[in-house]
C-alpha cells in the first residue's frame, strides 16, 4: 500500500512540474510585458483592468500585465489624454489605434441651488472621476435626481453616455467635466507596435477567422473616391466577419447624390481603413464612430447614421409579448417590469441575453438584471436563427439584441409568428456614426458635400429607411426619429 501511494505521489508531482515548466502557445516568447497605465483624473475598477490586460495579451500573442511599480521597465505605456505628454513620445513608438474609450464626465447640478451641504455625488460605473473632494457614490441617475431635488447633495457627477437620464429636466444644470476619450498605446519596441497594430481589431473576434485583406483600387483619376465599407459583425452561421447590407445600399445612396465622384468600393477592417488613409488623400470610411484620436488622421461630417441600440424582443401572441404591449404607451419596456412579467408568465420565464452587451448598460439596469438573474439570462454569443426560434417556440419569453444584428433573421421568419420590438427605459435610443475622410483637399471636399447631403432631412430619412428596412414596425418608427434626431448631436 505505501509503494502504491509513493509510486501514485511520484506521477503526481512529474505532472506537477510538467504542468509548471509548460509555455502555452500564445506565449511561445516565454516573458511577459509590463504595461503603464495613465489616466489623470480617472480611475478604473480592476474589471476593466483585467479585460485591458486580455486584450494586450491576445493581441500582442503574450502575456501582458498592467503595474504602477516604477522599478519596472514598462514595455507599454497607456496615457488618455489627460495625462498624455508630447515630449515623452521621444522614446515611444505611437499606435494609431487606442485600447479603449473612456466616456467623458457630467457635473449635474440644480438651476435653482438649494443651501449648500458640501456633498458631491458620482453614479457608479467601470470609470470614475477622481477629484479634490471627497465623492458620495451613488447608484444611479434616479437616486442622483432625487437627492439633488431634496437638497441632501449639491451636485452630481456622472458620464455623458448617462445625459439622456438627464435630459429635458428644466430644474437641471449640466455641464462637461472631463474630455478624456481614448487611451492611447505607444510602445518602447516597435516590432511590438507592429503586432499590435496588425492584431488588435481581431482581438475580440474568434482568433481562427481568416480576415481577407483589402486591395485597394487604382486611382484613375483625381474624382476617384476609395470608399470602404468595413466589417461590422461576426457572422456565427458564415464563421467569419461580414459588412452590413445596408452599408452597401447606402454607398448606392450616396453614388447618386455625389455623381462628381467615383466612389469605388473597398473592404476591410478599420485599421486597414485608417492604414490607407494615412498614405493615400482619397479614402473615406462609412459609418464610423468618432474619437479624438482619430480626428488627428481624419476629417469627419456632422451624423451620418443613427445605430440603434439593444431592444427587448418578444413575441406578439404569447401571454408575456401581450402583457408586455398593454403595460407600454410609448414603446419602451422597464426591465424591472418586464421581469416582473416573466417571472409569472405560464410559458418560460427566461429573457435571454448576450453577455457581450452588458459592457455597454448603464450600472443601474445591469444591476436590475443581475437582481432578477432568474429571469434575465445571461449567454454566450448565440447564432440569431437559434435564439428566435426558441422565441417562437416559447422556450424563451423575450431576448435583448441590437436590431442590425437579428435584422436578416426576422425578415427570413416564414411563419406566422410576429416578433416586436421595445426600446429600454434608461438606455439610450441610439447612438451616430460618422463618415470619416482622409486630412486632405480631396478628404475635405467629399466632407463638405456629405454634409449638404445630410443637412437635408428628406435624405436623412431616406438613409433611415435603408437601415430599418427589415425592422418590425415600433423599430421602424425608432430608427426614423432617429435619423431625424441625429443632427442635433
Amino acid at each position: 500500500m505505501n509503494s502504491r501511494l509513493s509510486y501514485s505521489l511520484a506521477v503526481l508531482l512529474f505532472l506537477l512540474i510538467c504542468g509548471l515548466s509548460y509555455t502555452p502557445v500564445s506565449n511561445a516568447e516565454g516573458r511577459v510585458y509590463y504595461a503603464k497605465l495613465e489616466l489623470g483624473n480617472i480611475q478604473i475598477n480592476l474589471g476593466l483592468i483585467d479585460a485591458y490586460e486580455r486584450k494586450l495579451s491576445k493581441s500582442l500573442g503574450s502575456t501582458v500585465e498592467i503595474s504602477d511599480q516604477d522599478n519596472i521597465e514598462h514595455d507599454i505605456w497607456i496615457p488618455s489624454e489627460s495625462a498624455f505628454r508630447n515630449k515623452q513620445l521621444a522614446n515611444w513608438s505611437h499606435s494609431s489605434y487606442s485600447l479603449d474609450y473612456i466616456p467623458t464626465f457630467l457635473e449635474i447640478s440644480l438651476a435653482q441651488p438649494k443651501p449648500q451641504v458640501g456633498i458631491t455625488g458620482q453614479t457608479r460605473g467601470p470609470y470614475q472621476l477622481i477629484a479634490d473632494i471627497q465623492l458620495q457614490d451613488i447608484q444611479d441617475s434616479s437616486a442622483a435626481i432625487r437627492l439633488l431635488n431634496s437638497g441632501r447633495v449639491d451636485k452630481i457627477i456622472s458620464h455623458s453616455n448617462n445625459a439622456h437620464q438627464y435630459a429635458n429636466q428644466p430644474s437641471l444644470v449640466v455641464k462637461e467635466l472631463n474630455n478624456s476619450t481614448a487611451l492611447f498605446v505607444s510602445f518602447r519596441d516597435k516590432r511590438l507596435l507592429d503586432r499590435y497594430n496588425k492584431n488588435i481589431f481581431t482581438a475580440n473576434t474568434n482568433s481562427f477567422v481568416d480576415i481577407n485583406k483589402m486591395a485597394l483600387p487604382e486611382v484613375s483619376s483625381d474624382n476617384t473616391i476609395i470608399w470602404q465599407l468595413f466589417f461590422k459583425y461576426f457572422d456565427e452561421n458564415l464563421n467569419k466577419l461580414v459588412l452590413l447590407d445596408a452599408d452597401k445600399e447606402a454607398t448606392l445612396c450616396y453614388q447618386r447624390k455625389l455623381p462628381q465622384f467615383n466612389l469605388a468600393q473597398a473592404f476591410g477592417t478599420v485599421a486597414e481603413g485608417f492604414d490607407a488613409m494615412r498614405k493615400q488623400p482619397n479614402v473615406c470610411l462609412l459609418n464610423i464612430f468618432k474619437t479624438e484620436e482619430r480626428t488627428a488622421f481624419a476629417h469627419f461630417t456632422e451624423p451620418s447614421v443613427a445605430y440603434l441600440n439593444e431592444r427587448l424582443y418578444a413575441l406578439d401572441n404569447s401571454e408575456f409579448g401581450m402583457k408586455l404591449a398593454a403595460s407600454t404607451s410609448d414603446n419602451s419596456a422597464d426591465l424591472n417590469q418586464a421581469a416582473a412579467l416573466a417571472a409569472y408568465s405560464y410559458e418560460s420565464r427566461n429573457i435571454a441575453i448576450d453577455s457581450r452587451y452588458l459592457i455597454r448598460f448603464p450600472t443601474s439596469l445591469a444591476e436590475l438584471m443581475e437582481e432578477h438573474a432568474a429571469q434575465f439570462i445571461k449567454s454566450q454569443p448565440w447564432r440569431k436563427d437559434t435564439r428566435i426560434n426558441q422565441l417562437v417556440q416559447q422556450e424563451i419569453v423575450g431576448f435583448i439584441d441590437l436590431p442590425n444584428m437579428v435584422e436578416e433573421e426576422l425578415a427570413k421568419l416564414e411563419s406566422d409568428a410576429q416578433i416586436t420590438s421595445y426600446s429600454i427605459e434608461g438606455l439610450a435610443p441610439f447612438r451616430v456614426g460618422y463618415v470619416a475622410c482622409s486630412k486632405s483637399p480631396q478628404g475635405e471636399a467629399v466632407i463638405e458635400q456629405i454634409n449638404q447631403v445630410l443637412a437635408d432631412e428628406s435624405n436623412r430619412i431616406a438613409l433611415a429607411e435603408i437601415y430599418a428596412k427589415h425592422f418590425d414596425k415600433n423599430t421602424k418608427a425608432t430608427a426614423q426619429k432617429a435619423f431625424i434626431d441625429m443632427q442635433g448631436k
